[in-house]
């Protein structure tokens, strides 16, 4: 999945991610997130203390990702949920559920200080360019296995990922990835 978090969250972190060019976050009055109801039953904690606590609060999630610019496991942490900025942000999030709406769809409205305001959709069922698509999973990749493995080695095994249709003998293959 795109997000390490829940993924009733997904179509609004995508909208709010989407937006161009990003707001900084102290010119953030408020963010209206218009989300369908399963979004409010499964990912509606609102003050987490805990990473996985973070994974199901659509308004952490979505502070994370104005404040940080992406969404990443590091992101799910104690001491990132608790981080004073992205609690004061969250804090400005409203939930409107729609019942026409699925997972796959949301709406993000952020409205600034100086009185304007952007809107953007975000729709999982909407094509990606296969390009930004490889990218994002690269740096996903990079973000979840250089802490185990280390840079080197998780490069040597990306490479290794990328080729694995030519290669005859996965021993090298789960060799890098045990490590």
């Amino acid at each position: 999945k795109r997000f390490p978090c829940c993924f009733a969250t997904h179509a609004a972190l995508t909208a709010l991610l989407d937006l161009a060019p990003r707001p900084d976050a102290a010119a953030i009055e408020a963010v209206d997130l218009v989300v369908c109801r399963t979004t409010l039953l499964v990912a509606d904690q609102r003050q987490p203390d805990t990473g996985l606590g973070g994974k199901f609060s659509i308004t952490y999630c979505a502070s994370s990702a104005l404040l940080r610019g992406h969404v990443r496991e590091e992101h799910f942490t104690a001491e990132a949920v608790r981080d004073p900025a992205a609690r004061a942000l969250a804090s400005r999030v409203r939930l409107f559920p729609q019942a026409d709406l699925d997972e796959s769809r949301a709406k993000a409205v952020v409205r600034l200080r100086d009185g304007s305001v952007r809107e953007q959709i975000g729709d999982l069922r909407r094509g990606r360019d296969p390009e930004h698509l490889r990218r994002e999973l690269g740096m996903k990749f990079v973000s979840l296995v250089v802490p185990r493995l280390g840079k080197t080695e998780a490069q040597r095994l990306r490479e290794a990922l990328g080729r694995v249709e030519e290669i005859e003998d996965l021993t090298e293959l789960t060799r890098r990835a045990r490590n």
